[in-house]
């Protein structure tokens, strides 16, 4: 088998770009004052005010049973700051049908939390880092499965077997895409799916692009739960293991995540040299032949760099 070269060290999978949430004003408008001037409040199909809780009309979801006001309160503030650049204390109050302080002590803690960040001059408030970082990473997530799709489709037809790209989400991986072999004989998609990333091909790929600080907060404790027979059962197994996978830039398993299935996974490596993603193939056993790995590592690879620089 082949080396593809060490993965780089500390790895950001998240990504940045500006979440786009539901409309709170339903008319369009921009400021939600002009919605209920006349009769001095928004109506309760807008706010859910007269009724004490939202009608859930414009998310199409129902209305919780026990809502808890500070928390719709906040949240709402939230939605706010998607059709201005910035708001005011007095207006969110306004809008939101409560005291300033109260609205004042909402933003306090929006801003704790850096959902919101406020202007030094005006004194207003904007949307702060962690709701953009937050925003960014959702938008970023699909707009990784829609530039890795055709070139994963093509990868499946010159294999003729299942792929997938999965990502990491905390110490499980997802998996965002999924391209299935159209042989009478193959492993079905995972699309959707989510896995053990120690115990998963693409997991352990994704894990060996972590700083040593981010998988000791995934595995705290010495001993791994048993999830398979031959997989880790100790964070020391387990770290040793990422550590051959790290400078292998690969990882190759055959009948361990079921007896009649063998698996490969390399990383996808953006531009900044951060792992975005795994891609990976799943092989049925009676297909599969060792000579064959370092052809087939080739091939995703090149899909992987593919993949890196149509990547914004």
């Amino acid at each position: 088998m082949t080396s593809g070269g060490p993965l780089p060290g500390p790895v950001s999978i998240g990504a940045v770009a500006k979440a786009r949430v539901s409309r709170v004003d339903s008319s369009g408008k921009n400021s939600g004052r002009d919605s209920g001037r006349e009769s001095g409040k928004e109506s309760g199909k807008e706010s859910g005010r007269e009724s004490g809780k939202d009608s859930g009309k414009e998310s199409g979801n129902e209305a919780p049973s026990y809502p808890i006001e500070s928390v719709n309160n906040a949240l709402k503030l939230l939605t706010l700051l998607q059709d201005r650049p910035s708001i005011g204390v007095t207006e969110a109050a306004q809008i939101l049908g409560v005291a300033p302080s109260t609205a004042h002590r909402l933003f306090q803690m929006l801003r704790y939390h850096e959902l919101v960040d406020q202007d030094s001059t005006s004194r207003s408030y904007r949307p702060g880092p962690a709701l953009i970082h937050l925003g960014m990473s959702i938008l970023r997530r699909f707009d990784l499965r829609t530039i890795a799709r055709p070139h994963l489709a093509q990868l499946a037809d010159v294999t003729q077997e299942t792929v997938h790209l999965s990502i990491l989400e905390a110490s499980k991986i997802l998996v965002i895409e999924s391209i299935e072999s159209t042989q009478v004989v193959r492993v079905g998609t995972r699309l959707g799916m989510t896995f053990p990333a120690h115990d998963s091909t693409s997991g352990r790929v994704l894990l060996a692009a972590l700083p040593k600080e981010r998988l000791e907060s995934f595995y705290p404790n010495p001993r791994i739960p048993l999830t398979r027979t031959g997989s880790p059962t100790s964070r020391a197994q387990l770290f040793k293991l990422l550590e051959k996978i790290r400078a292998d830039g690969f990882s190759v398993r055959v009948g361990e995540t079921a007896d009649d299935v063998a698996n490969m996974a390399v990383p996808i490596i953006d531009h900044s040299g951060d792992v975005r993603a795994a891609i990976g193939i799943a092989i049925p056993i009676s297909r599969f032949k060792m000579e064959n790995v370092p052809h087939l590592l080739d091939l995703m690879r090149k899909t992987g760099e593919l993949v890196s620089a149509a990547l914004p």
